[in-house]
């Protein structure tokens, strides 16, 4: 057995698209793991975060650090 990790999203129709580089697994038998993102876990990290820099706020360069995660953050969110 081969085991292959990929990200993609699951249609509103339930279909999972396989990026273009797996399409010759097209008819192909397959077991799958679904891991999905926990949105109450993605708060309470991004809380954590915000505290963090609350606490830290005496820094500067900290702090410009923080803004960026942020950025970075808000970025990954979908």
């Amino acid at each position: 057995m081969q085991a292959i990790e990929l990200e993609t999203k699951i249609s509103l129709e339930g279909h999972i698209v396989l990026p273009e580089p797996l399409r010759n697994l097209y008819g192909s038998h397959a077991r799958m793991i679904l891991l999905l993102e926990d949105p109450v876990q993605e708060k309470k990290h991004q809380h954590n975060l915000l505290a963090l820099r609350g606490a830290m706020k005496d820094s500067t360069d900290f702090d410009e650090a923080m803004r960026d995660m942020e950025k970075a953050w808000q970025q990954w969110q979908p």
